[in-house]
């Protein structure tokens, strides 16, 4: 008998230890922390994780490099099928893709999908549904959300941006000024990325960080659509996106966007980007009153005190002179992807580093143009 359960117990865990991570109260998170545990402990340390941009970076996987047990997260639905992060969390983690697509940029939407028929709703449900879908089904779903969440700036914004892109300087506009009016301004992170915020909130003993250490790789490899090239004024034909009151609401709005809870560095080159080509189009402001040339001087003046100063660089990548990112670190060439413990809690706290200069910068962005 006692070697048949020992044969359980090894099958059960694939190192032979059963995980045994302090409890965080959080029953679907203990859920996720325990099987990524087992993941890691069972390939070494050496876990790929879904859409990362490691896997495009020049390093190369010498063997042995494991994944997520993304899959097994489908045998929780009986328990979890009510709670939206579950959805979040198996939309981030592709547990629907299967092999081939979990290391595509692509997620699967269809039980994110499902869930929302449902009536399950939140704000990072709506943003991953936004963010894949057509303009047309974009500018629907931000319109449920600014109807759901009509106090986070977030979704005034997004729907700004789609409205410009459509060529409506008017709702655009409109869109901005109710923005700049919102008393939140937070960007919808799908769960659990957003407790990486709080270190309180979750186990601090070093297999725990390790798995938090993941997310956060995770979180990384979620790009938020920094790469997309912001949309700005200088695209739209309309005179009303060259008066003052348009363009002012433009910069505020880039203001908060630029201090946005949640935010990470990477996101900081979005406004940036916006603003320099904004500002730096000799058509902006050409026909303003003198007292309006002298504010639209004071924040050139300061947009090129802050170029001066520079922002701080994203973790692993290029920001290049037209703001756009480069994920390909240059100059370094092939290297194998090795990991340790340590080395995923190095990760953990460089994105909490990543988030607090983003907050920094975004405060300091701030100062500087209102001032």
């Amino acid at each position: 008998m006692l070697p048949l359960l020992c044969i359980a117990w090894l099958a059960a865990s694939p190192t032979g230890t059963a995980s045994q991570l302090p409890a965080s109260g959080n029953g679907l998170y203990d859920r996720l922390a325990s099987l990524i545990d087992d993941d890691l402990r069972a390939s070494s340390q050496r876990l790929l994780v879904p859409d990362d941009y490691i896997a495009g970076s020049g390093l190369v996987d010498t063997g042995g490099c494991g994944r997520i047990s993304s899959a097994r997260i489908l045998d929780w639905e009986g328990e979890f099928s009510g709670d939206m992060h579950y959805w979040e969390l198996r939309c981030l983690l592709r547990s629907d893709c299967g092999t081939e697509g979990y290391m595509s940029a692509d997620p699967c939407l269809d039980g994110l999908e499902g869930a929302w028929e449902r009536g399950l709703r939140s704000e990072a449900a709506c943003r991953l549904l936004a963010d894949n879908a057509p303009a047309k089904e974009q500018i629907r779903m931000v319109s449920e959300a600014l109807e759901l969440w009509p106090d986070n700036a977030y979704w005034h914004y997004r729907g700004a941006e789609l409205q410009i892109e459509e060529g409506n300087a008017d709702a655009a506009l409109m869109l901005m000024q109710s923005g700049n009016r919102a008393r939140r301004t937070e960007l919808p992170r799908p769960w659990p990325l957003a407790l990486l915020n709080d270190d309180d909130a979750l186990p601090v003993d070093s297999a725990s960080q390790a798995v938090q250490g993941v997310l956060a790789q995770l979180a990384r490899s979620q790009r938020e659509g920094a790469l997309r090239p912001p949309a700005d004024l200088t695209m739209m034909d309309d005179p009303i996106a060259r008066e003052h009151a348009a363009v002012s609401a433009y910069v505020e709005m880039q203001l908060r966007l630029a201090a946005m809870r949640g935010n990470a560095t990477l996101q900081l080159w979005r406004p940036h980007a916006a603003l320099q080509r904004l500002l730096s189009d000799q058509e902006t402001g050409a026909d303003w009153p003198l007292e309006q040339q002298l504010e639209l001087g004071r924040w050139r003046s300061a947009l090129a005190e802050l170029d001066r100063q520079g922002l701080p660089e994203p973790f692993g990548m290029e920001v290049q002179a037209d703001g756009s990112v480069d994920f390909q670190p240059g100059n370094l060439g092939p290297a194998p992807y090795t990991r340790s413990q340590e080395s995923w809690i190095n990760t953990l706290r460089s994105w909490r580093v990543d988030m607090r200069l983003a907050r920094e910068a975004g405060e300091r962005f701030n100062a500087m143009l209102r001032d």
